[in-house]
């Protein structure tokens, strides 16, 4: 959950609002994902409660850790994504995405833990996706105008073009 408070614009973050910063961040990324699945895993635990999941063009399906390994033994996630809303400043909130690519693998093999040796036969595989060579971008920024009285929305791919020098 995000803590942002403060009176300076006198706005004010409720759930509601960070639920539609989740959504408009999701929709903007994951609709534009070149993939050859519309179906997004995503890790719950850092998401607010009523974050929709049925997209036009996607479905989400927010789930923990725990639910996350028999998926991945079964085939059915390759790709797990994590989203976590961050306040930078009293009128500025991030909402970043990053995802790891999964795998699963039988196997036979002997590992030490604490000093006991123990045959393991399944080995699952994570690897962090990189966020790329410009910096911290996040996935969507919300900006809080004090003479509109609203958010602005700014996307990664704006702010990409931004750091470029490329008009929007």
């Amino acid at each position: 959950m995000v803590f942002c408070f403060g009176d300076l614009y006198s706005q004010n973050l409720t759930d509601s609002l960070l639920v539609g910063f989740f959504n408009r961040t999701f929709n903007d990324y994951f609709g534009k994902l070149n993939t050859s699945t519309n179906n997004f895993y995503v890790l719950k635990d850092s998401i607010p409660e009523n974050v929709t999941t049925d997209y036009p063009n996607f479905k989400l399906h927010f789930v923990d850790y725990s639910q996350t390994y028999p998926l991945i033994k079964k085939g059915k996630i390759s790709t797990l994504f994590w989203a976590k809303s961050e306040c930078i400043g009293v009128d500025t909130v991030d909402i970043t995405i990053g995802a790891w690519t999964t795998s699963y693998k039988r196997v036979a093999r002997i590992r030490s833990n604490e000093g006991k040796w123990k045959l393991v036969f399944r080995s699952y595989q994570f690897g962090a996706w990189c966020g790329g060579t410009l910096g911290y971008i996040p996935q969507g920024r919300f900006i809080f105008d004090p003479k509109l009285r609203e958010w602005e929305y700014i996307s990664e791919q704006d702010m990409i073009n931004e750091k470029r020098g490329l008009p929007k």
